[in-house]
């Protein structure tokens, strides 16, 4: 297999510092003025890492955002299912409310009615006719 090679300008090296530190990093410096070769292979396999370990992490990243999107949709829909619950039961409480008070309205009204009855019968029994 052939090696290949890439052109680096001493400019390069101070745009970018890992390209100084990877070409000074061999036992011996390279003291070249104008050009330097470092290996395409080498920057090629660096890029494709590169690549592959941000490609992971943008899956992981979007199946966490999924995961995170679905949990709040299912807290939404609890929280909804919760509040008409609860709006059923208070409903269901005014209902029984308001049945008790006409319960006692009516029961009330029974009572006025015989106690009324029963003044006027006594005053009918009393009065001389």
């Amino acid at each position: 297999m052939r090696a290949l090679f890439g052109l680096v300008t001493s400019k390069d090296l101070f745009q970018y510092p890992h390209l100084y530190k990877l070409v000074h990093s061999d036992s011996c410096v390279f003291q070249l003025k104008s050009f330097i070769f470092i290996p395409v292979s080498y920057i090629i396999c660096n890029i494709l890492c590169l690549q592959e370990a941000l490609s992971v992490i943008n899956k992981a990243t979007e199946e966490l955002a999924i995961n995170v999107a679905d949990t709040q949709v299912d807290f939404l829909e609890s929280q909804q299912q919760q509040d008409l619950l609860e709006e059923q039961e208070m409903y269901a409480e005014i209902r029984e409310n308001h049945r008790q008070k006409e319960k006692s309205i009516k029961r009330w009204n029974t009572y006025i009615a015989r106690t009324s009855n029963y003044s006027m019968l006594k005053v009918q029994l009393h009065s001389p006719s």
